[in-house]
């Protein structure tokens, strides 16, 4: 009698101690125009953004990742050329229903330095002749920045003083 209580108490305690299955968190990530985005990055962060887990997706822009247990979690989602999206999942004591991501391109930008010093710039006719440079008395000039605007500005020539 004491081993058969010693028994079902043993598997009642085994039982407790594991951990609560995980509940899969899964969806497709297309682009803007609809196409499937191979390869984007899935990632399951803790509301306080520590990592959980991390896929990718495959050739559809499918998707799955486990969540722990029942909570609220960040997926982020990041592919190249797209900028990083992020969502609120929560989850109950059943999976979710599929997610539907979009992710957009990310912004083009550039960034160009220009490193000269004294003595180093030529001015030679021939690499200015089509500029605004080649109509300026020659002479060593200073090149200020401009920041970008949409139209296309040429760069602003001024001398130094003699």
């Amino acid at each position: 009698m004491h081993v058969w209580a010693l028994v079902v108490g043993l598997a009642v305690a085994t039982s407790a101690a594991q951990p609560a299955a995980a509940i899969d968190i899964s969806g497709v990530v297309r682009d803007s125009s609809g196409a499937p985005v191979r390869a984007a990055e899935v990632g399951l962060l803790t509301p306080a953004l520590s990592g959980i887990a991390r896929t990718r997706t495959d050739a559809e822009g499918k998707f799955s990742l486990p969540a722990p247990a029942p909570g609220t979690y960040l997926l982020v989602v990041r592919a190249e050329a797209f900028g990083e999206s992020h969502h609120a999942v929560t989850v109950g004591a059943e999976a979710p229903t599929p997610l539907e991501i979009v992710i957009h391109p990310a912004g083009l930008r550039e960034e160009v330095t220009v490193t000269a010093s004294r003595g180093s710039a030529l001015n030679k006719s021939s690499s200015v002749a089509s500029s605004p440079a080649a109509k300026m008395k020659s002479g060593p000039c200073a090149i200020l920045a401009i920041p970008a605007t949409p139209l296309v500005t040429p760069p602003i020539y001024v001398p130094f003083a003699p």
